[in-house]
């Protein structure tokens, strides 16, 4: 005779009675009986991983203030190297092409090549399916993969390595 979800003895077609299995994360189990705002660390950190853990992006820069601050840092030092580079070298010629280029000159060709490019392309079509155009889904569809994979490689293992289990319980 089939269970019936929600019979005796079930829940959702799960036996309810089922022999409890030996899992990693059980260790955990006095911890999370103990409030959220208790004084054991090692309770608070836990409360601190699975808010996190709730959130979609952004989570290992929420759990280490360090990669955050670098983050940040790296981000306004890029910025201004960016704006010198661009103020100290307008009259620079660049060096790997042979025709009389600077600096100055490519940016200008590069702001007018795109605005070109973009300006008829708005006049022909509406703005928002300009947004929703190919090329932008093209891009955005680039730089997706090729964060999601720096994340992957890099963030995404900083994060399980902080949520390990054998690492939290040895916290005092």
């Amino acid at each position: 005779m089939p269970v019936v979800a929600g019979g005796s003895g079930t829940w959702g077609d799960f036996k309810v009675g089922a022999p409890q299995e030996i899992w990693e994360f059980l260790q955990l189990a006095d911890l999370m009986k103990q409030p959220s705002d208790s004084a054991d660390c090692r309770r608070r950190d836990l409360a601190l991983q699975l808010e996190t853990g709730s959130g979609l992006f952004f989570k290992v820069w929420r759990l280490i203030p360090a990669l955050r601050a670098i983050a940040i840092v790296g981000a306004v030092a890029l910025a201004v190297l960016l704006l010198w580079l661009a103020f100290t070298a307008w009259n620079s010629p660049l060096p790997a092409l042979q025709w009389d280029v600077t600096v100055g000159r490519a940016l200008v060709i590069l702001l007018f090549t795109a605005a070109t490019t973009v300006v008829p392309l708005l006049k022909w079509m509406n703005p928002q399916s300009a947004v929703r155009g190919y090329g932008m889904k093209v891009v955005i569809a680039l730089a997706g993969f090729v964060a999601s994979n720096v994340h992957l490689l890099i963030f995404n293992r900083l994060y399980l390595k902080r949520g390990r289990v054998d690492r939290l319980l040895r916290l005092d």
